[in-house]
């Protein structure tokens, strides 16, 4: 115990470091001080002071962690005031602040805040006059976002999770899982890959180049204008154009059809067999439109292409088509697409699986330069001697008879000659035998 009322306890003997218990008393404080000091010059190396300021009426009393910076100067680290606020690297409390986390320098920076004010707790980190915000709303929202220092002031929170577990981005009250409410709000996905780019979706408003009211696919090198796709307000999908009229608009660049490549094709389907079918518009007029069945791996080979596999008409110019294939215009003509004087195609229709009397009737039609059977008409009866004939009926009554053994049979349908004329013939010229 020394002259002024300190007990030393020496704790290594021979050093120059005790262990004190101090009471300092002045005009405004009393304090209590246990820690290590250099016994020469009495500083205070690192302890822990308890000490009580005179407010004249009343008094706070404080709890300070000390440690020293190059053996001179005294710091407080740490301090706990009378309203149990915790100081770290400061010894100023703030307002409303339950926790405070600064540089420990005077005038320094604060780096976190613990904010407590009508029944709101927030965890504040920043350093400037608008810092991150991290806290609970009345305890039943999860919020981060600014807090403006210079105001005192929470800001529109950026991230609200509510306790049912929707989340909130740029609005405080989410009403689904994911609610995103912010002006020209965008959904970045960046690839960083070798190879990756960024795509952007959004949703667009007044003064886009895609139109408001869209959500957008768009690169995020082009804008909204060269999307990629949208879907409209009146759930219509675009993919090639920002204006679909109808629920599914495909917009592409005209070209022809390729059993050998897919670049004139504007809609492409594939299958996990070999197949795919490919669809296009081409120029020149009258600008047909195409359907393709191929081989998806650009062989060169074609497949059939079934309508109605499983039954129901078809119909070609009409929307109510009566039978397995209907026409729907005044004068149907089903042609060759060649050019006059180049018609060297021949049209069949047969009544079996292919054209031969094997498989039944048939009918070919020759153009005016199809070789030897150019220009020709070929009706030929299937090869089958109880039915195999052909038949002219006119007026819902059979005239004539060309039976499968050769016979001919005119008013009669079983002519027993060559040539079976039942009734009268009139002859206008001279007949020779």
């Amino acid at each position: 115990m020394d002259n002024n009322g300190n007990m030393l306890l020496p704790i290594t003997p021979g050093t120059t470091k005790f262990l004190t218990f101090d009471q300092v008393e002045g005009s405004a404080s009393t304090a209590m001080s246990m820690g290590l000091q250099f016994d020469s010059s009495n500083i205070l190396r690192a302890g822990m002071q308890i000490r009580s300021v005179d407010l004249g009426a009343s008094s706070d009393t404080f709890i300070d962690f000390l440690t020293t910076e190059g053996g001179v100067a005294t710091r407080t680290a740490m301090t706990i005031d009378e309203e149990q606020n915790v100081l770290i690297g400061t010894p100023t409390a703030q307002a409303d602040n339950k926790l405070v986390i600064a540089d420990g320098t005077a005038g320094g920076r604060t780096f976190m805040t613990l904010h407590n004010t009508n029944n709101n707790q927030f965890i504040k980190i920043g350093q400037n006059a608008d810092v991150a915000e991290i806290g609970f709303d009345q305890g039943d929202k999860l919020q981060i976002g600014l807090f403006d220092t210079t105001t005192d002031t929470t800001l529109t929170p950026l991230i609200t999770v509510l306790n049912s577990g929707n989340v909130g981005i740029g609005t405080s009250n989410p009403d689904v899982p994911l609610d995103v409410n912010i002006l020209d709000s965008i959904f970045q996905l960046n690839n960083t890959g070798a190879g990756g780019i960024a795509w952007n979706i959004a949703s667009s408003r007044t003064g886009w180049g895609s139109g408001a009211g869209k959500l957008v696919f768009v690169r995020a090198t082009e804008s909204s204008t060269d999307a990629a796709m949208v879907i409209d307000s009146s759930d219509n999908v675009g993919i090639g154009t920002v204006s679909p009229e109808s629920e599914l608009h495909v917009y592409g660049v005209k070209g022809s059809p390729d059993l050998s490549a897919n670049t004139g094709a504007i809609f492409q389907m594939q299958a996990t067999s070999n197949v795919e079918l490919i669809m296009g518009a081409q120029d020149p007029s009258p600008y047909s439109a195409w359907i393709q069945v191929k081989h998806k791996d650009d062989t060169g080979a074609s497949y059939p292409l079934a309508l109605n596999p499983l039954g129901g008409n078809v119909g070609v110019g009409t929307s109510s088509p009566t039978n397995a294939l209907s026409f729907g215009a005044a004068n149907p003509i089903i042609s060759h697409s060649t050019a006059d004087g180049s018609d060297d195609k021949l049209l069949s229709i047969a009544g079996g699986g292919t054209v031969g009397s094997a498989r039944g009737a048939y009918i070919e039609l020759s153009g005016n330069e199809r070789g030897s059977v150019e220009g020709r008409l070929a009706l030929t009866a299937g090869n089958d001697a109880a039915y195999g004939h052909m038949t002219f009926s006119a007026g819902g009554t059979e005239r004539m008879r060309i039976e499968y053994g050769g016979n001919v049979g005119i008013g009669t349908s079983g002519p027993s000659q060559e040539l079976d004329v039942v009734g009268q013939i009139e002859l206008i010229d001279m007949l020779y035998f």
